[in-house]
């Protein structure tokens, strides 16, 4: 999982999404692509005072996300692009377990092909590019600035400093973001994602 995708589910996270990294979706014959980030979140999640503005969080309905981090502009990968691909999205719907039967993963996999976003009662299915530059041939997709997530994050760990504290329990990344972005001072991306290349090399 390269340095973007863990900032993406980081601000996924903090927006009390429940988060699966690197989520591959298979067709017929393997692996066809995968999810940067598969999320979740229910619709009376409460904590802090999310994103809600920027990221498009859907009043009382179950959001599911599938993140594409992208260095530049926003662009879409994968089974987004095409209807040959169709299995492959199918195929992550099913193991989402929302929708009932094959009927309704197909209609939600074309609302998907169609307008990158698929809503239906109380759910909503629905692409989130994360980059630095938007992209005006996708409307349909929420595209997320770089500087607005980790300003995001800058503001959520500065804010509630102390409830944030306790963080033992997080992962390496995690306490490498809460380092870096607890000042006053907000890095740029590329800061960060060179500052993390130094300390843990082995990560790309």
């Amino acid at each position: 999982m390269d340095t973007l995708e863990q900032i993406a589910l980081w601000y996924l996270r903090l927006n009390g999404y429940f988060v699966i990294p690197n989520f591959i979706a298979h067709g017929e014959g393997g692996p066809r692509t995968d999810v940067d980030v598969l999320a979740v979140r229910f619709p009376y999640s409460r904590e802090y005072p999310d994103d809600a503005q920027r990221l498009h969080i859907p009043a009382n309905k179950i959001d599911v996300v599938f993140a594409e981090s992208k260095t530049g502009r926003c662009k879409l990968n994968g089974p987004w692009k095409a209807a040959g691909n169709q299995n492959a999205l199918e195929y992550v719907l099913r193991r989402v377990g929302i929708l009932e039967n094959d009927k309704s993963i197909a209609t939600a996999a074309n609302g998907l092909y169609e307008k990158q976003n698929y809503e239906s009662g109380d759910y909503v299915f629905r692409i989130v590019c994360f980059g630095s530059q938007t992209n005006g041939t996708l409307p349909q997709v929420t595209q997320v600035m770089w500087p607005d997530v980790l300003s995001f994050i800058n503001q959520r760990f500065a804010t509630y400093q102390a409830e944030k504290a306790e963080h033992q329990h997080w992962d390496s990344f995690g306490a490498y973001l809460w380092d870096n972005l607890s000042g006053d001072v907000v890095p740029n991306v590329t800061a960060i994602v060179d500052g993390w290349k130094t300390k843990c090399p082995c990560w790309p």
